[in-house]
């Protein structure tokens, strides 16, 4: 009942695996050493078999519900650092998509390891093959993908703004930009199979929001909590002084003339 729990609620179990495969060696040896003088009643062999299937039963779901914690975990993983490469560059190589798939997989074969039960022979093979063709699909044509080309517009937008020379109203100096940039993002509980990331701007200032339902992935792979909501504001203040000496340089002449 607490192994159950425990799973139902999104986390793994400790070296499941071997205690799971000593759970059902001692149940079956306190059972057969408990009902020995009735060893040739039929109604023993009967009841013998009903416990193990339901032990069988309860390990087998407890192992495939683990298997997808750690599926989605990793398939989470995947998609958030691929963003992140997005964000930072604006695009990402492919070998750079097959180096974190190939992290998220080893983090996966070596959690998924200690799940195993070999007196049950249950084995985590089948989820790999099933990993890996599910991170194969979300790396194949990312760039091209609706939230990538949404990520990277929104970078280029800002690396624009930035780049743009603007000027604060009534202000004698040219070649000065101020604008203001609040990044919002709200994460809530799940695996991150849902994230949405948009910007607004006007002028040099920007408005940043972003969601990903990522916070269990987070806790599973050992990090802090999650604020359910995070506001970040910051000031951005550019001076292009090569800009700005050549128009008071300007402004000094026509001055003059």
């Amino acid at each position: 009942e607490a192994w159950r729990l425990r799973v139902d609620s999104s986390n793994i179990i400790f070296n499941f695996g071997p205690a799971a495969s000593e759970l059902y060696a001692t149940a079956l040896r306190e059972f057969d050493e408990k009902t020995y003088s009735f060893s040739e009643n039929r109604f023993r062999s009967s009841r013998r078999q009903e416990l193990i299937d339901l032990l069988k039963n309860a390990i087998s779901g407890l192992f495939v519900d683990q298997l997808k914690i750690l599926q989605r975990a990793a398939n989470s993983e995947v998609r958030t650092k691929l963003l992140e490469e997005v964000r930072r560059s604006g695009t990402i190589s492919e070998t750079r998509q097959d180096r974190i798939t190939r992290d998220a997989i080893s983090r996966f074969c070596s959690d998924a390891e200690t799940l195993e039960v070999s007196n049950l022979r249950l084995s985590a093979y089948a989820a790999r093959i099933e990993l890996e063709n599910a991170l194969h699909s979300l790396i194949t044509g990312f760039n091209g993908s609706a939230i990538a080309q949404a990520t990277a517009a929104s970078r280029n937008a800002q690396l624009s703004r930035s780049n743009r020379r603007t000027y604060i109203p009534g202000n004698i100096l040219p070649g000065v930009s101020l604008g203001l940039n609040v990044t919002s993002e709200v994460r809530n509980g799940g695996y991150g199979n849902a994230q949405l990331w948009s910007s607004y701007s006007n002028g040099p200032h920007t408005l940043n929001f972003g969601y990903a339902n990522d916070a269990d992935a987070v806790l599973q792979q050992g990090g802090g909590g999650v604020p359910f909501i995070r506001l970040q504001p910051s000031l951005r203040f550019d001076i292009d002084a090569p800009y700005m000496y050549s128009e008071l340089q300007k402004r000094r002449q026509g001055g003059r003339g």
